[in-house]
């Protein structure tokens, strides 16, 4: 399995454009997806000096609702005609941050809703025998603090956001299993009990967002929680990838914990798992 970080916070070098933003290309021996879009276009430029022809691309999984995941969407259909594009049907209700009082648009781009070849999900689906693709997090051990601040409506209320539209991609290769995850907005220790109650053999990689940048590392309460977070990813046995929303200041701080077994994704790396 390969796959390249199309978009993502930081570049591996300057030759490599970025934005808040994240987008994994995923090869197997039989399908080639694309784990979310990030925010703009940009992920087309980064596309093209990884050698990624995204016509090829069969699948693409939208893991929330959220701009800096599906904002290439539109894009992307302009230079792919066959792929569909797997979202939580919760995905197209607005979602905003809020901050200070000032509500800002976080969500979709609501023309696409009735865009054809973009299936709304309501449940797991299993794709054939190697993918699975699952929502609906149980549990609220270590959900994020950063969920306070982030919205969706509901009739012509603001409300805290449900994350009902997350959903997360689970790929079977061998003896592989590879966790895919977008920002853990339910949280990555949730999510990672979820799939493997959903796996049959132990995940043994996590790729994608943990959600973790606005923790301080100076204020007690949050390095005790990025501790529990950091406990739980070493119980997990997996090797860790992470991106975007974890923070860089972040990673680096888990990385003194974990050792080799976490490790950054920027945008113009290549994994081979």
């Amino acid at each position: 399995m390969i796959i390249k970080a199309l978009m993502e916070n930081r570049g591996k070098s300057d030759e490599y454009l970025t934005e808040h933003g994240l987008s994994l290309y995923i090869e197997t021996d039989t399908r080639k997806l694309l784990f979310d879009t990030g925010e703009t276009d940009k992920f087309l430029s980064n596309a093209e000096k990884l050698d990624v022809d995204l016509a090829d691309v069969d699948i693409v999984i939208i893991s929330h609702g959220h701009y800096d995941h599906a904002g290439g969407i539109a894009s992307f259909l302009e230079k792919n005609d066959k792929a569909r594009i797997y979202m939580q049907r919760e995905a197209f209700i607005p979602h905003a941050s809020d901050k200070d009082g000032d509500i800002e648009d976080a969500g979709v781009e609501p023309s696409l809703e009735n865009q054809d070849r973009i299936t709304m999900v309501d449940e797991d689906i299993f794709f054939d025998d190697d993918l699975i693709l699952f929502s609906r997090i149980s549990g609220d051990y270590l959900v994020p603090e950063g969920n306070s601040h982030l919205l969706m409506k509901k009739g012509e209320e603001w409300q805290a956001d449900d994350f009902h539209h997350e959903q997360n991609l689970i790929i079977k290769e061998g003896k592989k299993r590879v966790l895919f995850t977008g920002c853990s907005h339910r949280g990555i220790a949730n999510i990672l009990k979820q799939a493997a109650e959903n796996s049959d053999l132990p995940i043994t990689h996590v790729i994608g967002g943990f959600h973790l940048y606005d923790l301080k590392l100076d204020d007690q309460s949050d390095l005790e929680f990025l501790s529990k977070v950091a406990e739980e990813l070493d119980k997990s046995g997996a090797m860790l990838y992470t991106a975007h929303c974890t923070g860089y200041d972040q990673f680096n701080w888990l990385k003194g914990k974990l050792g080799q077994k976490i490790d950054y994704v920027s945008a113009g790396t290549v994994l081979e798992i």
